[in-house]
């Protein structure tokens, strides 16, 4: 789905206190590199939705599968980074 292009990892990045949490960094290179670079229209039970630049719809089970990490992990890094203000978790 969102395999062309190039996403920019500024070296501010070695400054975070995430880096040190190997899971929770995965986490956020992963929602990084899934987030739509344009506006996408995709089909989600059966009805046309817009998902956003700089968002992509996910699963707790898809994320866990891709990352091989549990659900209770994934929960974990969630909060973290919404605790760090990093990632904003939009429930539609």
């Amino acid at each position: 789905m969102y395999t062309e292009g190039f996403v920019k990892l500024h070296r501010k990045a070695l400054e975070t206190s995430i880096l040190s949490k190997p899971k929770i960094f995965a986490y956020f290179v992963y929602c990084i590199m899934r987030a739509a670079w344009k506006d996408t229209k995709q089909i989600r039970a059966g009805v046309e939705v817009t998902v956003p630049r700089g968002s992509f719809w996910t699963t707790a089970k898809q994320d866990c599968k891709d990352l091989k990490i549990t659900k209770h992990e994934r929960d974990t890094c969630i909060r973290v980074l919404q605790n760090k203000k990093v990632k904003k978790k939009k429930n539609i």
